[in-house]
């Protein structure tokens, strides 16, 4: 490996460690906060109607704050930093957030005024009476989350475009503390407990907005400073608004898509569908998001210098590391997912009914993980390169391939079709960003060398697999010891008859992790 190539891997991984270690702890809290509302709602009728209430405003959470706000809004924040200057970047920024109040109070109104139909006929159609009632009360109560989170995304991508990724990466980790604490505090006390959790998520989102303004004020980002509604740069990013919401809001409109049809498969559905997805993003939020946070501004600079060959390199090296990653998890997680589920959630009115749902839905959205790692990837690419028009067909294939599947198989499998549904829309969904890449400049990137690299990722994994499947049954058969001890000692021996292996074959990603962080280890030491 160039000392050019190690010290560009290097700097990747210290600037993707440091939020991968932020999101590590707001995970975790995320996973805190699910135990709090798996143990005092269950998979009743309040977790339901909790679950789809707040899945409205995350869907367009998703859509607006990581997809308009950061996809359209960094590619065109750098390009105005880089050809105007970064005073003229702050001025589209501030005149940017105006518009966007504006925009998204309209809206967030709109909807909680047609909230009663939009829940009744198109988002809840199986609910009835009181899960009704209670799912548009809560749509409406938790709804203007979206201005708030949706705001706080411009002051990240502004502190993302001067390479500041680590405030944003802690804002998660205050909602998580908002909604665990008003949960604990007014849950028990309240004839309703989805109210505490409710109020959790709207203070949270004010914590959200307010933390970035220090830090913004910081680098010269003024809200009431150069704000010009006729700047042509507010023009040109609405223009990319709309292909990106449906470039990068599939994978949450697909979640939409299975909740609506979950309604219609029986009580607790959503609920361990919501659940095994909280555990599906756990895994894409320590590592994947934290590179697509990295490469975003990175890759739109490196289009506007036209550097294709660069792109296609950090890129294989992105989808490289992120397959040695995810390829164990998936394997330790299909067959450990009932241990894991029931140590993670099993406790008050998680019972086991609600273990073995979770578990079920957990195997068949777990399977998918490699392909909504490498879609995340991508379709950052096809985000920075503004090449969006491809990535919207691309996106409706995917959508109408999802519905059809999950209608289908959720006729004679329930919820665990949809699961199914989802992974599969997530693997068309790969080939075709694959297929079409070449297309902006970006060199192929599929080779027969990267084929081979990930056949040998893939025998490791299987030595992995017939290494926890020997010792889960060797624990299951030897009932003394509890499940806080036999999961994590299952987990440690997959880890080892997986990473001992890939070091015997020297499977490349873990030959070129010992490399970069020996030689910081050399480095840390002589200065």
């Amino acid at each position: 490996m160039s000392t050019p190539d190690l010290s560009r891997k290097k700097s990747l991984f210290k600037k993707v460690g440091v939020i991968s270690f932020i999101t590590t702890i707001s995970r975790v809290l995320g996973l805190i906060r699910e135990i709090v509302r798996a143990t005092f709602l269950g998979t009743s009728f309040y977790n339901d109607a909790f679950t789809l209430a707040f899945s409205l405003p995350n869907l367009f959470r998703r859509l607006t704050a990581e997809g308009v706000m950061i996809n359209a809004f960094i590619p065109v924040f750098c390009k105005v930093q880089k050809e105007e200057g970064e005073q003229s970047a702050l001025n589209y920024a501030s005149s940017f957030f105006w518009m966007a109040t504006l925009v998204l109070v309209i809206f967030s109104m709109l909807f909680i005024a047609f909230s009663p139909w939009l829940v009744q006929y198109i988002f809840a159609p199986g609910f009835k009476e009181e899960s009704l009632s209670l799912t548009i009360f809560l749509t409406r109560f938790m709804f203007l989350y979206i201005v708030f989170i949706s705001l706080a995304a411009i002051g990240q991508g502004v502190l993302n475009s001067f390479s500041q990724f680590w405030v944003s990466a802690v804002t998660p980790v205050l909602l998580n503390i908002s909604i665990i604490g008003f949960a604990i505090w007014l849950s028990p006390r309240l004839p309703n407990p989805t109210f505490g959790f409710a109020m959790g998520v709207i203070i949270g989102g004010l914590i959200q907005l307010g933390f970035h303004y220090p830090f913004l004020r910081k680098k010269g980002f003024r809200l009431f400073t150069g704000v010009d509604f006729r700047n042509p740069h507010l023009a040109e990013t609405f223009k990319l608004i709309i292909p990106t919401i449906f470039g990068v809001g599939i994978y949450q409109i697909n979640i939409i898509v299975s909740n609506l049809i979950a309604t219609t498969v029986g009580e607790g559905a959503i609920s361990s569908l919501n659940f095994s997805n909280r555990l599906l993003e756990l895994f894409l939020g320590i590592f994947v998001i934290s590179i697509v946070t990295v490469i975003l501004p990175k890759f739109s600079n490196l289009f506007l210098e036209k550097q294709f060959d660069q792109i296609t390199i950090d890129l294989r090296f992105a989808l490289r590391m992120t397959t040695f990653i995810s390829l164990p998890i998936i394997v330790g997680t299909y067959l450990l997912s009932e241990d894991i589920v029931s140590l993670l959630y099993k406790r008050g009115l998680f019972d086991q009914k609600s273990v073995l749902l979770t578990a079920g839905a957990l195997k068949y959205h777990i399977i998918g993980l490699v392909f909504i790692s490498w879609n995340r990837l991508l379709v950052t690419s096809y985000q920075a390169a503004r090449y969006l028009r491809r990535m919207v067909q691309i996106s409706f294939v995917v959508m109408i391939v999802n519905i059809i599947i999950a209608l289908w198989l959720s006729m004679e499998m329930k919820h665990l079709g949809i699961a199914l549904a989802n992974s599969i829309s997530q693997a068309t969904q790969t080939v075709l960003l694959l297929y079409f890449i070449h297309e902006f400049g970006v060199g192929k990137i599929i080779s027969l060398k990267m084929i081979k690299q990930i056949l040998k990722i893939l025998f490791c994994c299987i030595i992995m697999a017939g290494g926890v499947y020997y010792c889960k049954s060797f624990f299951n058969t030897w009932n003394k010891l509890p499940l806080m001890i036999t999961l994590p000692l299952n987990v440690s021996i997959g880890i080892l008859c997986f990473i001992i292996p890939a070091y015997i074959l020297k499977c490349s990603e873990l030959m070129e992790l010992i490399l970069i962080f020996t030689k910081r280890k050399k480095q840390d030491r002589t200065v």
